[in-house]
C-alpha cells in the first residue's frame, strides 16, 4: 500500500506491466534486488495471483479489501505479507526465479512456504486470470496445497470486494452473481475422466445424452448443487457450473450450440477434434453450455418452453461472449441443421455477426475424408450434401409451432443471406478438395463458347468432318459429335457431377471458353453458315472483339451426354430454374433469327420461352440475323407500307400453343410453365409479338437514319467541291 501511495501520481490507471518496467526496475537497478527486498521483505501470509494487464490500482484496492476481511486480533492485517510476483520476484534474475523446474520456481516456494496461509485470486471484470496459463497453474497448485493441509484458505476478490464463505456485502454479492452468470465450463474438464465418471455414475448409463445427464443431475438420486447457495439469488440450488471446483470454471470464451440429444462421447469427440485442429489450450477455453450454466432448479424446462425473456437473456449472453462453436452430429445431413432450437441459435449468431466455428466428431471427419478419396463424383456428392441447407425447409417442418419465439428468431434475418452463410461454413469443412471441385463446377456451369472459335476454320472443319456436309445444321452435327466413332468429351469427367461425359465447352481447349457474356437464343435447325454469318455481322456492327465474347449456347454449354444419351432429368425438369438463373447471371441476350420471312425461331417453343423469360426479367435483347436475311429485311423496309406490312405479318405471327420442340417432354413442360406464369398462351404471344414489332419499328428508324446520314455526307461533299 505504501509503495502504491508513493508512486500513485505516476501509476494512476496503468497496469502491472507499466509498473514493473517504469518503476520497479528503475528503483531497484542500483542494488539489483526485488522491490520487496529493497523495502524490507517479510514472510508470505498470502499468495496473490492476478493479471498483469489489469490496472495496478485495482490490484492494490482488492488486496486492501482482502486484508480487511481477514483482519483479526490474532492476525492483524498490519502483519500480513502478500507475495505479488512483480514486487517479490527479482526482475534482474528472472531465470533464477523460475528455477530448474516447478518445485524450484519462486512462486511454488512462496505458495508452499510454512508461513503462507492462503491464496488470493484477484479478478478483473473479464476474469482474465482464469484464461492465463500461469494463473491457472497457480490456481491448480493452491488447490493441491489446500488438499494437502486442509486449512489453506482460497479467496476470490476484486477491487469491489471479497467473495467469502459466509455472508457478503452488496458489492461482494454482485461480484459473485456476475461471475456465476458469465461463467463457462473448462474444456479441460469436459475432456477429463473426472467428468466422464460423474456423467456415467449419476445417469447410470455408459454413454448418456445431455438430456439424460441433466435429468440425473437435477432430478436424480445424486443431485449436484441442490444444497449450495446460488450466487445469482442467494437461494439453495445452483447451476452445475457453480458447483464445480473453481479450476473447472472461468469466464465463458465461447457459446456452444449443440443438441442435448447428443451422447457424451459424441460431444467429447467433437471437442477433442476441435482442440487438436485449432490448437486450443483446453485450460484457456471455457464453454457456455446451456445444460451446465442454466440454473435448472429455477427453470427446469427453460429450453423446452423458451419464453421471450429467456431468448433475450440467451442473445445477450451470445453478444457478450462474442464467439459461437456449433457442434454438428455428423457431416452428412446433420440433425442439428433440422432442429428449430439449434437452427435459431445459429441464425441469430450469423445475423448478429458473431464468428461461428463448425465442429463435429472425429469419426465424422474420418468418414468425410474417406468419401473425398473416392474420386471426383464422390467429392461433388459430398459438396452437394454439405451445401444443401435451406432455412425455409426447416420452417416448413415446424409449421405446427405457430408464432413461437424460436421462429421469430429465424424470421428476423433474411433467408437468402442465412442460407449462403450456413452453406459457406459447411462447405469450408470439406476442405480444399471440395473447394476446388466446386470452383471447377461453377466455371463449367457459367462457361460460354468463344465467338472467335465459332468463326474459326477449326470449328468449320470439325463440323464438316463430323457430318460429311458442306453446311450442316446443328441437328446434323448431333450424331457426329455425341454418337459417332469419336464422341467429343465422352470419357472426360464432367466438372458438374464428376461422371464420365462432359459438355462440349469443357472438352474443348481452355482458350475457347470463358465466363458467358451473352445468352444466345437460337435453334439447332440453323446451319453452321447461318450462325457464322449472323455472329460475324453482329461482331463487326458492334465493334466487339470476337475472342472476348462468350456465348451461353445450349449445344456447347449443356451436358448433352446427360440430356441426349441418358435422357436424364437434366433436360427440362428444372427448366425454369436453369433458364432464369442463367439469364439473370449473364444479363444479356442475343436472339438469332434465321430470316424475317416466317422465321423458324418463332415456331419453336424453346425460343419463344427464352424470349418470354427475357421480357419477364427485363433483360436487354439484341436481335441478329445472317447477312442475307438482313439484306432482305432492308429491302422490305425500302418498299414502304407494302414491305412493312409483310414484315409485321411475318414477325408478328406468334403461336406458343402450337410451337414445337424436338423433345415432346420439353414441349409439354414449357407450355405448362407458360400457362402457370401468365395464365394463357395468348398473354405470352402478345408480349413476344409486341417485342418483335417494336424491333421492326427500331429497324425502320435505324434504316431511315442511315439514309439521312448518307444524304448529309453527300451534301457536305458537294458544298466542299463548290
Amino acid at each position: 500500500m505504501e509503495f502504491h501511495h508513493a508512486f500513485s501520481d505516476f501509476i494512476q490507471a496503468e497496469s502491472a506491466y507499466y509498473v514493473s518496467s517504469n518503476i520497479c526496475q528503475p528503483v531497484t537497478r542500483p542494488e539489483q534486488l526485488s522491490v520487496a527486498e529493497l523495502l524490507g521483505a517479510r514472510k508470505t501470509t498470502f499468495f496473490v495471483s492476478y493479471f498483469w494487464g489489469q490496472p495496478f490500482e485495482q490490484l492494490v484496492r482488492a488486496l486492501g479489501l482482502h486484508a480487511t476481511t481477514y483482519d483479526s486480533e490474532d492476525a492483524p492485517k498490519s502483519e500480513f505479507g502478500y507475495w505479488v510476483d512483480c514486487l517479490s520476484n527479482n526482475q534482474w534474475r528472472v531465470e533464477e526465479e523460475l528455477g530448474d523446474g516447478l518445485t524450484c520456481a519462486s512462486f511454488y516456494l512462496a505458495l508452499r512456504s510454512p508461513s503462507c496461509q492462503g491464496f488470493c485470486l484477484v479478478l478483473d471484470e473479464q476474469a482474465t486470470p482464469l484464461m492465463r496459463g500461469w494463473a491457472l497453474l497457480e490456481v491448480a497448485q493452491s488447490f493441491q496445497r489446500q488438499e494437502d493441509s486442509g486449512t489453506f484458505q482460497i479467496s476470490l476478490c476484486s477491487h469491489q470486494g471479497v467473495v467469502g464463505e459466509g455472508g457478503c456485502s452488496g458489492d461482494e454479492r454482485a461480484v459473485r452473481k456476475q461471475w456465476s452468470e458469465e461463467a463457462g465450463v473448462s474444456l479441460a474438464y469436459l475432456l477429463s475422466d473426472e467428468f466422464l465418471t460423474l456423467a456415467q455414475e449419476r445417469s447410470h448409463k455408459e454413454d448418456p445424452s445431455f438430456d439424460e445427464l441433466v435429468e440425473a443431475l437435477v432430478f436424480g438420486d445424486l443431485k449436484v448443487g441442490q444444497d449450495s447457495l446460488c450466487p445469482r439469488d442467494n437461494q439453495p440450488g445452483c447451476a452445475f457450473v457453480d458447483a464445480l471446483d473453481i479450476m473447472h470454471q472461468g469466464k465463458a470464451t465461447h457459446m456452444l450450440s449443440w443438441s442435448w440429444a447428443c451422447p457424451i462421447s459424441q460431444v467429447r469427440s467433437a471437442l477433442l477434434w476441435w482442440m487438436t485442429e485449432d490448437e486450443q489450450d483446453p485450460n484457456s477455453v471455457f464453454l457456455h453450455m446451456s445444460a451446465f450454466v442454466v440454473n435448472h432448479y429455477r427453470f427446469p424446462s427453460i429450453y423446452s418452453h423458451f419464453e421471450d425473456i429467456h431468448i433475450s437473456r440467451w442473445t445477450a449472453d451470445l453478444l457478450r461472449i462474442g464467439s459461437m462453436v456449433v457442434l454438428l452430429d455428423t457431416w452428412d445431413t446433420p440433425e442439428y441443421l433440422g432442429s428449430l432450437r439449434t437452427v435459431s441459435e445459429l441464425v441469430t449468431a450469423l445475423g448478429t455477426g458473431i464468428p461461428v466455428r463448425f465442429i463435429w466428431p472425429s469419426t465424422s471427419q474420418d468418414e468425410l475424408q474417406q468419401e473425398l478419396q473416392k474420386g471426383c463424383a464422390s467429392v461433388l456428392r459430398v459438396a452437394e450434401s454439405l451445401g444443401r441447407f435451406a432455412v425455409e425447409k426447416v420452417l416448413e417442418s415446424h409449421q405446427q409451432d405457430g408464432n413461437c419465439g424460436r421462429l421469430r428468431m429465424i424470421w428476423r434475418w433474411p433467408f437468402e443471406e442465412t442460407d449462403k452463410n450456413v452453406r459457406s461454413l459447411m462447405l469450408s469443412m470439406g476442405g480444399q478438395l471440395v473447394g476446388e471441385a466446386l470452383e471447377r463446377k461453377r466455371q463449367s456451369e457459367e462457361a460460354g463458347i468463344s465467338v472467335a472459335y465459332l468463326l474459326s476454320d477449326e470449328f468449320l472443319a470439325m463440323a464438316k468432318e463430323s457430318t460429311g456436309k458442306v453446311d450442316p445444321k446443328f441437328y446434323d452435327m448431333e450424331s457426329g459429335f455425341f454418337y459417332g466413332d469419336r464422341p467429343i468429351g465422352k470419357d472426360m469427367p464432367c466438372p458438374r457431377d464428376g461422371r464420365p461425359g462432359c459438355a462440349l465447352v469443357d472438352a474443348l481447349p481452355a482458350r475457347h471458353r470463358g465466363v458467358a457474356t451473352h445468352f444466345l437464343s437460337w435453334t439447332w435447325a440453323y446451319s453452321v453458315g447461318q450462325i457464322r454469318s449472323a455472329l460475324g455481322a453482329w461482331i463487326a456492327q458492334e465493334g466487339l472483339e470476337a475472342s472476348e465474347v462468350f456465348l451461353y449456347m445450349c449445344f456447347f454449354a449443356n451436358n448433352q451426354y446427360r440430356i441426349l444419351i441418358e435422357q436424364s432429368g437434366a433436360g427440362s425438369d428444372n427448366l425454369e430454374f436453369i433458364f432464369e438463373g442463367n439469364l439473370r447471371r449473364i444479363g444479356s441476350m442475343v436472339a438469332l433469327l434465321d430470316t424475317w420471312n416466317s422465321p423458324v425461331y418463332l415456331t419453336r417453343v424453346w425460343t419463344i420461352f427464352e424470349q418470354f423469360m427475357a421480357i419477364k426479367l427485363r433483360i436487354p435483347v439484341r436481335i441478329i440475323m445472317p447477312s442475307e436475311a438482313q439484306r432482305g429485311l432492308m429491302e422490305q423496309i425500302g418498299r414502304g407500307n407494302e414491305g412493312l406490312n409483310r414484315l409485321c405479318d411475318s414477325l408478328g405471327t406468334v403461336d406458343s400453343e402450337k410451337a414445337e420442340a424436338s423433345n415432346p417432354k420439353d414441349s409439354a413442360k414449357v407450355k405448362h410453365l407458360i400457362r402457370n406464369s401468365v395464365g394463357s398462351f395468348k398473354g405470352v404471344d402478345a408480349q413476344v409479338r409486341a417485342f418483335m414489332l417494336d424491333w421492326v419499328g427500331k429497324a425502320v428508324i435505324n434504316h431511315l437514319d442511315g439514309i439521312i446520314n448518307t444524304r448529309k455526307v453527300s451534301d457536305s461533299h458537294k458544298v466542299t467541291s463548290l
